[in-house]
């Protein structure tokens, strides 16, 4: 581009007024001078793809607790299923970046705790075999892997992502089976292979054989001790090294060989433990020697789980443990040892590797099973597994002893004291009259309570046991909670007829006609005051005290109306748990936490205090905390949402399903320990020890897309114009706990704020502007949300289109001025030569445009005026055409309707009118000849045809009241059951004459609608009559009236034909024939359905049907609850 001449040409040209010069010379000058600053102030920009945080400054995490059993730890197992690409699992390594490494089969794969990369022979060309038998990363960060049959293979990370190169026969490792790598503290690679002992240094290998010392050929394992020999195992016998090292191996090796296991085969590991102690793993047992002392050997018969020991570990609690290829793995606690086999939990038998991760965890590569992992886990849970008949816990307390008592469902009450139980149930003490224990209590006397389902309350006092039931008062058999209140009293909550309360051997008890405000009582509070706060199942909360119930419910802010718990803190405020949420009612006032305010789960079964000011609470989805200063401002509206940590499978859990029917389902002991009920055993959670995680995990960028293709991370990388949608791709390795790891991510340069991904590992940008630098930052933090500030970060530009440059724009904007100029030099000449002519003519035509104009307004006026009318006319026309039409096209369905009602009225009235006809002159004709019993068979003939006949007229006035919209309803208040009962006992006479059973299942309790009784009574013979006809002789009908949350639900089942999907779809139709017939010939309509329908929508209720065919038809009505 040359801009110096039309530059030069604007200063020069004298044809241009001086003014006008001037401001162009500014503008040029303006234009080249922002193009000059913007190309020389491009900013500096900064690429950094990993951060991985000095570890060293962190507290290193606990590890996995030395006391506990091994079957007590948190197992998890990662098979092909999971993404593995084979379930041999038989070498395991974690980089520096975070990674675990397993070697298979069929290759390698990288697992960062979510999702597993695999390199298989596919994906690696160089990975001439992807048998991947051993790993080991240098100090450089370069990790080595060996293969069976491939030989050695080198990784490491470049600009374009993952780069292997294979070290073969070629580069002088003439060995193809690599079963040992490690580096020495000179930096000398040493690799154990199948020919020998290789050194690799300064890119050349030397090997070492059997005349260099070695006990044999194939080299199994290698280890450098903590005084730095270099210890060899081979497939027959142990050596170590001796003498020097040079840089270029001048200087001969000496291997010695340990004498005493000379013959010792298969030594597949090697570690010189924290206590100066040698372990050889070999295939005759574990071998150890103290320093300064003699070889001893340990073996099955020692307790070792098996004798082929392929992997030693010492972790970082001093722990040994073995990996055997017999028999699962053992741990060496100082003197104890202790085994995990197959029946434990373990995924195989036959195990290969050992790692210790950096968060602690224990990982176990087995041959088949795939790859274990084990972690201490924040909870312990007691099963059958530790001693408890059965695992479904219901409730807790604790004695003056200190023992717990635990209740459980079928298998009756345990007794823990000291690592001991004592069990109490029907069988073995012939006390109990089930095993179903629910509620407990310890009284101050040191009885112990227990509430057995169906079989009222037990006591058990100075070893003997005593019993109430209802014969004695109590209010029923099924108690669910035991509490005592300020006098003494004990209070008794059961799932049906309401409340007891026993006080000097007596019982009252307190039901709905008491003033309660439902009869399945949950929970039950004594307070200070001598008041009590009752729970119960659709009933709310109530506060009795000096004989007058207080309720509370929704509508004085309850999360809802079935209660579960309640926990009465040190503020004087209840708390209460149940289905909805969580409530606090303080001085009167109601405050509701729900999922909405960050509540983890909506259901909650109890609620207990920890010493440490966190609120415990136990539902459907597991164990939650929150701190309560926090639920107290959210609940006084200081705070918007809570903050909650969930406890379930992942952190010890057999399961994640609490319980919550009996109470005390969840108990803080004396020792500050919290006990909790689930459907797999009694969960216990010390929150003094809870198991934490203090690394930030490091954070990696793995690849950014444009488009569909993978761009190279290379500093500062200039991406072309094409594409305009970005993908960044980025993780942070994390073995514990991976699935609660976060990210947060922000574009520099587009982003204002950074955006919370959550758990997910995606970033995607569209239609980013062009011509601009940006910087990519992405931050995580592990499961405990220690956060890794720095994270990672990517650097790049985005180029820009051709026209989109600054020099195309200059460019374009000099061309611009240059046409400009010359333009209006030659437009400056033109215009003055015309201007007289022009002058002239404007004077003569002005008059004659004068007169066009006036009379063209007047022609204008007509114009408008003619076209005003035409508009309107027009939408006349287009009303009147639209209301014919909709008249035309109603009348089209009368019609239509008119001529179905005619067939159907022709028909189904002609048969049955016809019948009575042809009955009575029978009659007429043979009147002296007719026994009188047989007179009585035709009139009953004549009765059942016209009740037939009514019915059709009935069902035609009610669809015509209807469809006119003269249906008038008289609503009053009414019980569904009872009228559903009163109903099933009039059907049930028709239903006899098929053989067809009537079963019914009403509640004991009124379930109050409002509506028409006579109508409701007509939907229920449609449907019970309905029921009838299509259901086969010998069958049931169902009738049942159920209360489901604001509605009552009445159903009505048959076992007839069922129906097809057609059939469904058209059930509540006018007149619809549908294909399954009444089995008894009986007559259809076709109306009654549909009749149904109308009358349940105009009470404000639905009706719809279910079915399948083959299985019967289900018909469901459900109106408002009042």
């Amino acid at each position: 581009m040359r801009t110096a001449p039309l530059y030069w040409a604007i200063f020069t040209d004298v044809s241009l007024p001086h003014e006008r010069r001037v401001r162009l010379r500014r503008i040029f000058s303006g234009i080249l001078l922002v193009t000059a600053f913007a190309s020389f102030s491009l900013p500096f920009l900064y690429s950094q793809t990993t951060h991985v945080p000095n570890f060293e400054h962190y507290k290193k995490p606990s590890g996995l607790d030395p006391t506990r059993k091994i079957n007590q730890y948190v197992s998890t197992i990662w098979k092909a299923e999971q993404g593995l690409p084979q379930n041999s699992a038989l070498a395991l390594c974690q980089t520096r970046d975070g990674y675990l490494w397993i070697g298979t089969e069929e290759g390698a794969a990288r697992f960062d705790g979510v999702q597993f990369k695999i390199f298989d022979q596919e994906v690696v060309p160089n990975l001439s075999a992807g048998y991947i038998i051993s790993f080991y990363e240098q100090r450089n960060g370069t990790l080595w892997m060996g293969t069976r049959g491939g030989g050695l293979i080198r990784h490491r990370y470049n600009q374009s992502g993952n780069e292997f190169i294979a070290f073969d026969s070629t580069k002088g490792l003439n060995a193809v089976d690599i079963w040992a790598i490690i580096e020495d503290r000179s930096g000398t690679l040493w690799i154990g292979t199948d020919n020998g002992l290789f050194a690799y240094t300064d890119g050349h290998f030397r090997r070492f054989t059997t005349s260099d010392g070695l006990p044999h050929l194939i080299v199994q394992s290698l280890h450098q001790d903590r005084m730095g020999t270099l210890w060899v195992g081979t497939q027959k016998g142990l050596c170590r090294l001796t003498g020097l090292l040079t840089s270029h191996f001048g200087q001969e090796k000496i291997f010695a060989r340990e004498p005493l296991l000379k013959d010792t085969s298969d030594i597949r590991s090697i570690l010189h433990d924290s206590k100066g102690v040698l372990r050889v793993g070999s295939r005759n047992g574990l071998w150890s020697r103290p320093s300064g002392g003699d070889w001893s050997l340990l073996t099955q018969k020692d307790g070792l789980s098996g004798n082929y020991i392929f992997s030693i570990l010492e972790d970082r609690n001093n722990s040994i443990w073995l990996a055997t290829y017999d028999n699962g793995i053992s741990r060496i606690t100082g003197n104890r040892i202790e085994t995990f086999t197959r029946k434990d939990g373990l995924a195989n038998e036959n195990t290969l590797a050992l790692l210790e991760d950096r968060e602690g965890a224990l990982w176990v590569g087995t041959d088949g099973g795939g790859v274990q992992r084990f972690i201490n886990g924040s909870c312990l849970t007691l099963t059958t597994r530790e001693g408890l008949l059965g695992n479904v816990v219901r409730s807790f307390c604790q004695d003056s002893t200190g023992a717990i008592w635990i209740a459980t469902s079928s298998t009756g009450l345990h007794r823990l004291q000291d690592g001991k139980i004592s069990l109490y149930d029907k069988t073995r003490t012939n006390v109990f009259a089930g095993n179903e224990t629910r509620g407990l209590l310890t009284n101050t006397d040191g009885t112990v309570w227990v509430g057995v389902l169906g079989a009222g309350v037990y006591y058990y006092k100075g070893g003997r046991w005593g019993h109430y039931t209802t014969k004695d008062g109590l209010a029923s058999n099924d108690v669910n909670i035991i509490v005592r209140d300020r006098e003494g009293a004990l209070w008794f909550g059961c799932s049906q007829n309401g409340m007891s309360r026993f006080k000097d051997g007596h019982f009252t008890s307190f039901g709905m006609r008491d003033g309660l405000a439902n009869e399945s009582v949950y929970g039950l509070l004594p307070d200070s005051a001598g008041g009590i706060w009752i729970g119960s199942f659709g009933g709310g909360v109530q506060y009795y005290r000096n004989g007058t119930f207080t309720n509370y419910s929704v509508a004085n802010g309850l999360m809802g109306m079935s209660v579960l718990g309640f926990y009465h803190d040190a503020a004087g405020a209840v708390w209460v748990a149940g289905v909805g949420g969580i409530s606090r009612i303080k001085n009167g006032v109601v405050r509701s936490l729900t999922k909405k305010e960050g509540l983890y789960d909506d259901a909650s079964f109890t609620i207990i205090e920890d010493n440490n000011g966190y609120l415990w609470a136990t539902s459907n989805k597991g164990v939650y905390r929150i701190r309560k200063s926090e639920a107290d401002s959210v609940a006084d509206g200081l705070l918007k949402r809570l903050t909650c940590r969930n406890f379930g499978a992942a952190d010890g859990m057999r399961s994640a399903e609490c319980n919550g029917g009996a109470q005390p389902s969840a108990l803080k002991a004396r020792d500050g320990r919290l006990w909790f009920s689930t459907i797999e055993g009694a969960v216990i959670i010390d929150p003094l020890r809870l198991e934490t995680n203090p690394l930030p995990p490091p954070v990696i960028l793995e690849k950014m897309l444009s488009g569909t293709e993978i761009m190279p991370l290379i500093p500062d990388a200039s991406i072309l114009p094409g594409n305009t949608e970005l993908e960044f791709h980025y993780t942070a390795p994390s073995l514990i706990g991976s699935d609660r790891v976060r990210f947060r991510f922000l574009l520099e340069g587009f982003d204002h704020d950074w955006t919370d991904a959550g758990t997910r590992r995606i970033a995607y940008y569209t239609n980013l502007p062009r011509g601009r630098s940006y910087r990519f930052r992405v931050q995580a933090c592990n499961n405990e949300g220690v956060w890794n500030y720095v994270g990672a970060s990517y650097s790049f530009s985005l180029q820009p289109h051709f026209y989109e440059t600054w020099w195309f724009i200059l460019l374009c904007g000099a061309g611009t001025i240059a046409l400009a100029l010359t333009a209006y030099q030659a437009r400056t000449r033109q215009m003055s030569a015309r201007a007289h002519a022009l002058e002239l003519l404007v004077q003569e035509r002005t008059k004659s445009l004068q007169q066009s104009n006036e009379e063209l307004a007047v022609a204008n006026t007509e114009v408008q005026r003619q076209i005003t009318l035409s508009d309107l006319q027009a939408r006349e026309i287009e009303v009147a055409n639209a209301q014919l039409q909709e008249s035309n096209e109603r009348l089209r369905q009368l019609d239509v309707e008119k001529n179905e009602f005619l067939g159907i009225a022709a028909h189904d009235l002609k048969n049955p009118l016809s019948s009575i006809i042809m009955t009575i002159s029978m009659m007429q004709r043979y009147n002296d000849k007719i026994e009188s019993h047989e007179r009585i068979t035709y009139l009953n003939r004549i009765e059942t045809t016209a009740e037939r006949m009514l019915g059709i007229v009935t069902d035609l006035l009610n669809i015509n009241e209807i469809e006119s919209g003269e249906l008038r309803l008289q609503f009053e208040p009414m019980n569904l059951a009872e009228i559903a009962a009163d109903a099933a006992q009039h059907y049930q006479i028709i239903a006899q004459r098929k053989n067809i059973r009537f079963v019914s299942d009403f509640p004991d309790h009124a379930c109050m609608v409002m509506a028409d009784k006579e109508k409701l009574w007509e939907v229920l013979e449609n449907l019970l009559s309905n029921a009838i006809k299509f259901s086969p002789s010998g069958k049931h009908v169902f009738i049942e009236v159920s209360e489901h949350g604001a509605l009552v639900r009445l159903e009505v089942r048959d076992e007839g034909p069922g129906l097809s999907v057609e059939d469904k779809s058209k059930v509540f139709h006018k007149f619809a024939r549908l294909s399954a017939q009444p089995t008894g010939g009986e007559h259809s309509t076709g109306l009654g359905l549909s009749i149904v329908k109308k009358m349940v929508e105009a009470m404000s209720g639905t009706v719809h049907c279910e079915s399948e065919l083959g299985k019967g038809a289900r018909f469901i009505v459900e109106l408002p609850k009042i």
